[in-house]
């Protein structure tokens, strides 16, 4: 029988700490809250640049089905987990603005959800900013960072990630998405010219999978 592999959590803070490394989640994570972020619909199919990243995601993911990873563990669920059960503690990840501290479990929950667009990973240049709408302040020391969720509060976010069992996210699915933001109808097909709006009363109501051009 095949072997099937999964990336583990662990590989989040490796992503992390060689991010921190370039020096690239420090800057992006510097940007603004609004200016600078390219905002994007995740249905595509995308034109330009952008299909062309999306490429590059596609063949990343294929890359990976082709060695045996069938799934990946984002990792998100420990953090949150971990920021919960002992906020104050030191995590494993580098800190950008001093590489050589670490973040508090709490702070480092919070970026991720906040600054997903400044993680490093095959699919985090398409958010905005990140899973969570909120602002993260670095301060003088990891302990001093200020941070806030705007809407879901972190229990919730808590509450939602030990629901989904194991997080596994199937390398196959990341990988037909990446194909339709690319266009690349000969990986995964939409047939767009079959979707249409459905209209109820005054309201709009739209059908799924229903805008396809990039937002900036």
């Amino acid at each position: 029988m095949e072997r099937q592999h999964t990336e583990t959590g662990a590989g989040l803070l490796a992503r992390i700490e060689r991010a921190v490394g370039t020096g690239d989640a420090t800057h992006r994570a510097g940007s603004g809250s609004g200016s600078g972020w390219t905002r994007l619909d995740t249905t595509g199919p995308y034109t330009g640049d952008l299909a062309l990243r999306a490429a590059a995601t596609r063949d990343v993911y294929a890359g990976l089905l082709a060695q045996g990873t069938y799934a990946t563990d984002p990792g998100l669920a420990a953090l949150i987990a971990e920021a919960v059960a002992d906020p104050a503690a030191p995590s494993p990840a580098p800190w950008p603005p001093n590489p050589s501290l670490r973040f508090t479990r709490a702070g480092l929950a919070h970026f991720a959800l906040i600054r997903t667009a400044a993680l490093p990973g095959p699919a985090n240049w398409i958010y905005a900013q990140g899973h969570s709408a909120g602002e993260y302040a670095f301060g003088a020391t990891p302990a001093e960072d200020r941070f806030t969720l705007a809407h879901t509060s972190l229990a919730t976010w808590r509450a939602a990630t030990a629901a989904l069992g194991s997080g596994l996210i199937p390398t196959a699915l990341m990988r037909d998405l990446a194909a339709v933001w690319a266009g690349d109808e000969a990986t995964y097909r939409i047939p767009w010219d079959r979707i249409r709006p459905r209209w109820c009363g005054s309201t709009p109501r739209w059908a799924a999978a229903t805008t396809r051009a990039a937002r900036t």
